[in-house]
Parts: C-alpha cells; sequence; structure tokens
C-alpha cells in the first residue's frame, strides 16, 4: 500500500479516536452544566444525546474488545502527555466524584456517565492502535 495512503488512514483512525473522546468531554461538561443550571440546555443533545452517547459507547466498547486480537508491536504503556497529566487525572477525579453522588443515592446525568466511559475508552484505544501492528503498518 501507497505510503500517503497509509499516512492518511493513520491520520483517519487517529482522528476518529481522538473524537470519541471529545464527544465525552462534551456530554461530561453538557450533563454537569445541564443540571446545575436549570434553564441551561441544547435541544439537539436533550433530544439525541443519549442515543448518541449509548451507539459511541457501544462501538468504542466493540473495538475496545477487538483491541485484543491486534498483536502489540511495542510498550501499550506508551501515553500522549495530554492524557498522562490532564485527561486521565480528570476522568478519575470525575468518575470518584460520581461514584460518590451516585453511593449517596443522588442522581448523576446518563450524559456524564456515557461521557466519562467514552473518554476512558478513547484513551485505550488510542494507546493499543499506536502499539499495534496496524500502525506499524500504517507507519
Amino acid at each position: 500500500m501507497n505510503s500517503d495512503i497509509r499516512r492518511a488512514i493513520r491520520e483517519f483512525i487517529e482522528i476518529v479516536l481522538t473524537g470519541v473522546g471529545i464527544l465525552g468531554g462534551i456530554l461530561v461538561v453538557y450533563g454537569i452544566l445541564s443540571e446545575s443550571i436549570s434553564d441551561f440546555n441544547w435541544v439537539f443533545l436533550d433530544k439525541h444525546g443519549l442515543i448518541i452517547a449509548n451507539w459511541l459507547t457501544v462501538i468504542g466498547v466493540i473495538l475496545t474488545a477487538l483491541g485484543i486480537y491486534i498483536k502489540p508491536i511495542n510498550n501499550p504503556g506508551e501515553v500522549w502527555p495530554l492524557s498522562k497529566y490532564i485527561t486521565a487525572p480528570l476522568v478519575i477525579i470525575f468518575s470518584v466524584v460520581v461514584a460518590y453522588l451516585m453511593s449517596q443515592g443522588k442522581h448523576v446525568p446518563d450524559f456524564v456517565v456515557n461521557g466519562l466511559a467514552l473518554l476512558a475508552i478513547s484513551g485505550t484505544l488510542i494507546r493499543l492502535f499506536k502499539s499495534s501492528s496496524v500502525w506499524n503498518y500504517l507507519n
């Protein structure tokens, strides 16, 4: 396969995986704002957000599970500095807060739960992709 085509495929996959994480972040922020500010809403997300989040979560879970069949070629622990120092700590903190709220019987919007799942799935998929034989082939 032509190196330009491989590079384009690699960049497309990176954009899609990063996009899943960005959508997850948007859902978390929207869920928090819509719960804490009574007149804050976005009609499109109110109407379609949960379906979109559920589909993206299921697709992310499937892709994560399929990752087991892609042979790693280097250390799968390789992480992006943004993930290590910003995204992962924020996901952990928000997840602990959400777990605490749920343990206290508080309502946590589905958007927040699904958004956190998408953020985690996205990070895992990016690490798996960058340590896979597919990444090596596309480079």
